[in-house]
């Protein structure tokens, strides 16, 4: 299942073009970074191992 978009603090984060927005201010970041915001994202407030993220 794909994720579409959503909000990160002021942050809007595009999964399917690895964009994150504030304002007008535009960045692209790789996949594997967007693959690790994603799993921290969903595991708000837990802790993550390195493992978990490997």
């Amino acid at each position: 299942m794909a994720i579409s978009q959503f909000y990160l603090g002021d942050w809007q984060v595009e999964p399917s073009s690895n964009t994150l927005r504030l304002g007008k201010f535009k960045r692209t970041i790789e996949p594997k970074a967007m693959d690790v915001l994603l799993l921290l994202c969903q595991q708000a407030g837990e802790v993550v191992s390195a493992d978990d993220i490997v």
